[in-house]
């Protein structure tokens, strides 16, 4: 068993002493813990969530060289050190009489009196956001990032320079300058215009415009120079369990040729933090180009638009950008992982190479690992366009290793002519040019109900993320991340004869939905997962796993780790137990059963398993992951007396946890003498729970290491003052 000490608030202030002995003074002890020692009784493990947090390279940024136009005045944002989290939730910052921000932390108050810092927020913080990620969002440091506001006339430069020399203080950075990849605004058409005859796939009346999914020389394109659409058609067209996630302008979600196609929750305005979406062009003819809904007999089709109304992938609408503003660009991908997507579109960036916000990384990092929802294994994919700047170099956040980069070309696979290029980029797609005939540009949605062309790498972009939804419609649940990318890059069409001038410089060539889904239905996986998988620590050595076969009947295989990384068995190949699977984790069972106890482990330690069906060839299902952590080494030797005399706070093997309300953990170590008076059954120090400067509602939990008992009568004592 585990001993809970619970106070709440209504309390006040209490110094706790917490003792466990034989039964040798039975009526001295404060009886107050009677209802609390029967629910001890059940030796039951305290749950512990285990999250996985992985960031990619953060290369140094030359603030001095970032021009004055990349940057916006009068804000910054700053990240605190871990070390300081207890403290922050106890005495939350606070803007005092004069109207400063004040952290309670020395050094930043002094810099924020200097210049008057007047106001802030938490960077990452959203009235989208769902109390149930709360600890998955700490896990990853985002209630250690604050936005400050100040005098716009002051040196943004040299405040950020000034926190970050703080020491309390791990990062400091200008709020860059964010921008939609698209090009000057082009004259739209009139819904019944047409270019050719009516032969086309989808009943929709301007599919024939669309020459980047079929190109038959429309405006003197080369035929065949597009993404083979129609082909892909063939094999599947979109499948509503697939959530896109399109960070941009708000989509009109009431769209004749999207409302079909619209997630259920629609979205969010992270602009003005709301639910009422402002729709935008831009917004619209990505989302249109994505997953426009195909053959309603109205408008355009979209890459992932599905057969018929409201059977294609899902729109979620996280809106970042609002006229002449913007905002929340590190709010909308944890939203959307949060919610399911499995893709994250994004058609916008940075005005300058080299540059980037830490805190927009970190968000991305975290969408391919929560994202993906059900549709995909072991995260999201990030797919952004390269930029329209006509130039090589680092251009954030398209160069970054998180992201899928995406160039943009003709009608004619020439490379179009604003379009970004570097090694960095992945592929290219079609991405048109309207400087000289405006239907060389993409069709897609407007708002307002409209339709019209735009150009940019903006554009070549959402055919990527449609492309990726068909893939992982195809292969629900079977897909991760790393194996999209691969197959878009490594089924693309070879356009370097027609840009011999950038070899290596836009991906491994242009994007090919057709030859995509023909690797796709290469790689899918024909068994089945177990149908459940589960795994309970018993006690501080053992792990019980148990799991429910498929209905095929399968065996199954398990894999295990020390580490939340285990890769998948390789198809057709025979393991035995003790091999190491490729991408981490060793085979610790296959057969038959229902259940394996692991045993002979360390206390107190996370372990990560993933359950694989496996049939007679073998070949391996996609595989479902569980993970346990040991109990803490039990107290079995009586009488057992813990000290708080220590300077390390709860001690070895004990936990100070939260259960209620708001903080991280309420318990704390009172030396004698101090305020308020502490009187120590024996020794210097006592524990205690401090609860003035908490809410009605807060509890917090002060858990001892479990307790062995034999067969004589025990009685577990608390010396309360």
């Amino acid at each position: 068993m585990e001993c809970y000490s619970r106070m709440p608030v209504a309390a006040g202030r209490r110094i706790a002493r917490i003792q466990q002995e034989k039964l040798i003074k039975p009526y001295i002890v404060m009886r107050i813990l009677l209802m609390l020692i029967s629910a001890l009784m059940l030796n039951q493990a305290v749950a512990q969530e285990v999250y996985r947090v992985k960031r990619g390279e953060r290369p140094p940024i030359d603030l001095e060289s970032v021009p004055e136009s990349a940057y916006h005045k009068g804000i910054l944002k700053i990240k605190l050190n871990e070390n300081h989290t207890r403290r922050l939730d106890a005495s939350p910052v606070t803007v005092d009489a004069r109207g400063i921000v004040q952290f309670g932390i020395d050094a930043i108050d002094r810099i924020n009196e200097r210049y008057q810092v007047s106001g802030f927020g938490k960077t990452f913080s959203s009235g989208a956001f769902r109390s149930e990620f709360e600890a998955r969002h700490r896990a990853w440091g985002f209630h250690l990032w604050y936005t400050l506001h100040f005098d716009s006339t002051l040196d943004v430069k040299a405040l950020v320079r000034e926190y970050a020399s703080v020491s309390d203080i791990e990062i400091a950075e200008p709020e860059y300058v964010k921008v939609p990849v698209h090009m000057a605004q082009p004259k739209g058409l009139p819904e019944g215009f047409s270019f050719k005859g009516t032969e086309w796939t989808p009943n929709d009346p301007r599919y024939n415009e669309q020459w980047h999914y079929h190109n038959t020389g429309q405006q003197g394109g080369t035929p065949d120079c597009d993404i083979d659409l129609p082909e892909a058609w063939e094999i599947t067209r979109g499948n509503p369990e697939v959530i896109v996630a399109v960070i941009d302008e708000g989509i009109q979600h009431t769209h004749p040729d999207l409302i079909a196609n619209m997630w259920e929750g629609i979205g969010y305005n992270f602009v003005n933090n709301s639910p009422n979406i402002s729709p935008g062009d831009h917004g619209s003819h990505v989302a249109g180009t994505v997953a426009g809904v195909n053959n309603n007999g109205v408008g355009i089709a979209g890459v992932a638009g599905g057969s018929g109304p409201g059977d294609g992938v899902r729109l979620m609408s996280c809106q970042v950008f609002s006229g002449w503003s913007s905002g929340g660009f590190q709010n909308a991908p944890v939203y959307a992982a949060d919610n399911g997507a499995a893709i994250s579109q994004n058609s916008w960036g940075y005005t300058n190479v080299n540059y980037y916000d830490q805190s927009v990384l970190d968000a991305i990092d975290y969408f391919n690992v929560n994202g993906g929802g059900s549709a995909m294994v072991d995260g999201g994919i990030t797919i952004f366009a390269a930029g329209n700047d006509n130039a090589t170099g680092n251009w954030y956040p398209g160069c970054y290793s998180g992201t899928f980069a995406v160039a943009a070309t003709t009608n004619q696979d020439v490379r179009s002519y604003y379009s970004n290029y570097g090694a960095w980029v992945d592929v290219s797609a079609p991405g048109g040019e309207t400087i000289s005939v405006t239907p060389r540009g993409v069709l897609s949605c407007w708002r307002n109900s409209n339709y019209g062309f735009y150009q940019g790498t903006s554009m070549a972009c959402p055919h990527v993320s449609g492309t990726a939804a068909l893939m992982i419609s195809l292969a629900y649940g079977q897909l991760s991340p790393e194996q999209v990318a691969d197959i878009i890059r490594n089924s693309t069409d070879d356009h370097y004869a027609l840009n011999p001038g950038y070899t290596g410089q836009l991906g491994t060539g242009r994007l090919n939905a057709h030859q995509a889904l023909l690797a796709t239905l290469d790689q899918m996986i024909l068994v089945n997962d177990p149908l459940a998988f589960t795994a309970l620590a018993t006690d501080h050595t053992s792990v019980n796993l148990s799991w429910v076969k498929n209905s095929e009947n399968d065996d199954v295989m398990i894999v295990w780790s020390s580490t939340a990384e285990i890769g998948n068995p390789v198809q057709e190949q025979p393991y035995e137990i003790g091999d190491t699977i490729e991408g981490g984790g060793t085979v610790l069972y296959i057969g038959g059963e229902n259940q394996f106890l692991h045993q002979g482990l360390s206390s107190n330690t996370a372990y990560y398993y993933k359950a694989f069906s496996l049939n007679d060839v073998p070949e391996y299902s996609p595989g479902i992951t569980a993970n346990a952590t040991t109990l803490k080494d039990p107290i079995t030797e009586f009488p057992y007396l813990q000290d708080f005399d220590g300077e390390e706070f709860p001690p070895l093997s004990w936990e100070n946890k939260k259960s209620a309300g708001t903080g991280a953990g309420l318990w704390d170590r009172q030396i004698e003498g101090l305020n308020p008076d502490c009187y120590t059954h024996s020794g210097e120090a006592m524990a205690r729970f401090n609860s003035d400067e908490y809410a009605a509602g807060t509890a917090g939990l002060l858990v001892s290491p479990p307790v062995m008992f034999g067969g004589e009568d025990y009685e577990v004592s608390f010396w309360l003052y």
